[in-house]
């Protein structure tokens, strides 16, 4: 007798018809059905193009603003999201920060399963927490029932903090899908085996991850034509594979193709735009003409410890208008010297391709990057640069350089960067500059995202070790390592080792501040007296009269309004009268120095009181 279908149970848990006494199947007939009811899947991922396309564009334009893609599930569909997530570097080369995945019950979840994880709520939000999860970011939630609360949870918390939420499920009308404001819903109906979610629903939300993670990338001028050309050749196929790129796109032969990329850090991008190909010009074809250089174009670049921000400009007289472009990719000259160049190279040539402009050199190129203070590494670069023929002009700052251009009048006044690194830069309105910290994370950064993270990994180590207590802060800690003993914290932060990575933890330390833990509450206070008394020590340098204009810059400050409060209550207490000014666009202050130095007017030396 056939079981009445239950109308509160989601198709994913339905049970076949077809499929009654799969056991008593001939192994012929079995591999046929499920090979038919695989033939459903791209059905029901074509009917939902529309909401897969709206995806694309809404993730593409918040990773153009420096934000970054999530991927949530739980089981297959965690698996899934975090395999799509690891494809991303090697094939589109992008940095491993750009598109994460989170997995329920953690990396141990990949290999073993751990369904009673998908259950708990809180580990969704505290993982989103401990990445700084912020409102520029996307995070798209996949459960194939569209029930599965660690799932929910990451939404509801990602909505909270403004977000971009996608849904993807295989039923319609799912709580998931009405805590999104995108749902995709490709429903390919009951499985062979009732409810083995990774057969048809598995294949479904693959497919529909290919095409978001591709359309985005494609969306990003990550990929020119059909070629991807920012791979990253990290074996013999894949070096293989990237001489055949530029050997086709530039019209050379292997060889040549292979000495194209020795010198341009194997980056396919840089050595097709140094030889002109299309990758730098809107994916032209081998072969077809070129229209001829226009002379004129200048660009300014934004660089920090997490991202790059581009600005570019057309020929004056020029209707055309370029919007900034920023690529969460860092720019930190003293940290990784080449990343830093290429950061530069990738991101010339992401926004020619995005504005169609001719491959030969721009008139005039600002770079403003982080770890630019040391005179001999900025004669180093400003070096490589030139040999690499972006620009006939090319100049080197420092980052707090476009911020004051953007932001203050004349260009006057103290900029406090607090970021992944930290330091104050200050300047009078008859061009005088001084500066303070930035002495890196060794002996410095202090009150940055790097020194509060590590803070925080410090006061849960000591906490397992039991000399501390174990408050909001510690037990945040405890939960990104995914374990409270003091061992696995310090083999933790031997793994990020990075500055930038440890400077993730930067959130925890200013969340647990704002629920009232009084050891974060410290390590805030601190933050801001040791930047309060960076931009005392600049203004004072500068014998600055009256009311000082003073910029808060960096990750740091964008995300801990109360620090912002502190850093100026702590700047009072020393007797420093502030008017705090809104920030500019930086990218565009380092374009407006890169017109400068077109027109022969800037003066590089005075932005470094050295």
């Amino acid at each position: 007798m056939s079981q009445r279908p239950d109308p509160n149970r989601p198709v994913t848990e339905a049970a076949h018809p077809g499929a009654a006494r799969l056991e008593e199947l001939p192994t012929r007939a079995l591999v046929e059905l499920m090979n038919d009811e695989d033939a459903r899947v791209a059905p029901a991922v074509r009917g939902e193009l529309d909401a897969i396309a709206q995806a694309i564009d809404a993730i593409a334009a918040r990773l153009r603003d420096g934000g970054r893609l999530f991927y949530v599930g739980a089981g297959t569909s965690g698996r899934l999201g975090v395999l799509d997530a690891s494809e991303c570097p090697p094939t589109f080369g992008t940095p491993p920060e750009l598109v994460q995945g989170l997995i329920a019950g953690g990396e141990a979840a990949l290999t073993r399963a751990r369904e009673g994880a998908e259950d708990a709520e809180e580990p969704a939000r505290e993982e989103l927490r401990a990445r700084g999860l912020a409102a520029r970011d996307a995070v798209v939630g996949i459960s194939a029932s569209g029930t599965t609360p660690f799932v929910r949870a990451a939404l509801d918390h990602a909505r909270s903090v403004g977000a971009l939420t996608v849904a993807l499920s295989c039923n319609r009308d799912t709580p998931l899908a009405r805590a999104a404001a995108i749902a995709i819903a490709p429903v390919v109906g009951p499985e062979v085996v009732a409810g083995s979610t990774r057969l048809k629903a598995g294949t479904a939300t693959k497919l529909v991850l290919n095409l978001l993670s591709t359309g985005v990338m494609v969306r990003l001028g990550r990929v020119q034509g059909h070629y991807m050309v920012d791979l990253r050749a990290t074996n013999q196929k894949l070096r293989e594979r990237a001489e055949r790129m530029v050997a086709e796109l530039c019209s050379v032969s292997r060889e040549r193709a292979r000495e194209l990329l020795a010198a341009h850090g194997n980056s396919v991008r840089a050595a097709v735009a140094a030889h002109g190909g299309a990758a730098a010009s809107g994916g032209a074809a081998p072969g077809v003409a070129r229209p001829p250089a226009a002379a004129g174009w200048i660009a300014g670049i934004d660089g920090g410890g997490s991202k790059t921000a581009i600005a570019l400009a057309a020929p004056v007289g020029s209707e055309r208008a370029v919007a900034p472009l920023r690529l969460a990719q860092p720019c930190n000259f003293a940290s990784d010297f080449e990343g830093a160049l290429a950061a530069v190279e990738e991101a010339l040539a992401v926004a020619s391709a995005a504005s169609d402009r001719p491959s030969a050199p721009l008139a005039a190129l600002v770079v403003a990057a982080a770890g630019t203070g040391d005179p001999q590494l900025r004669a180093r670069a400003i070096e490589r640069l030139r040999a690499r023929g972006l620009a006939e002009r090319v100049a080197l700052l420092h980052d707090a350089a476009p911020l004051l251009t953007a932001s203050a009048p004349d260009a006057a006044g103290v900029a406090l960067l607090s970021g992944t690194g930290s330091f104050a830069f200050g300047r009078d309105r008859s061009g005088a500059t001084a500066r303070a910290g930035g002495l890196g994370a060794l002996l410095g950064d202090d009150g940055s995202a790097y020194e509060l993270g590590r803070a925080a990994l410090r006061a849960a180590a000591r906490a397992a070790d039991g000399r501390g207590a174990k408050l909001a802060l510690v037990r945040s800690v405890f939960a990104a390592v995914g374990s409270d003993e003091a061992r696995a914290i310090v083999r933790y932060a031997w793994e990020l080792r990075s500055p930038a990575r440890i400077a993730e933890l930067a959130p925890l330390v200013t969340q647990a501040a704002d629920a009232g833990d009084p050891t974060a509450q410290r390590l805030v206070e601190r933050a801001a007296n040791e930047l309060a008394l960076m931009a005392k020590t600049v203004a004072r340098a500068l014998v600055w009269k009256g009311r000082l204009p003073l910029l808060l810059s960096g990750g740091v400050f964008d995300h801990a309004p109360t620090l912002r409060r502190s850093v100026v209550a702590a700047l009072q207490g020393m007797g420093v009268a502030v008017d705090v000014l809104p920030n500019g666009d930086a990218a565009q202050g380092a374009l407006a120095l890169a017109r400068e130095l077109q027109a022969g007017r800037l003066d590089a030396a005075r932005w470094f009181p050295d």
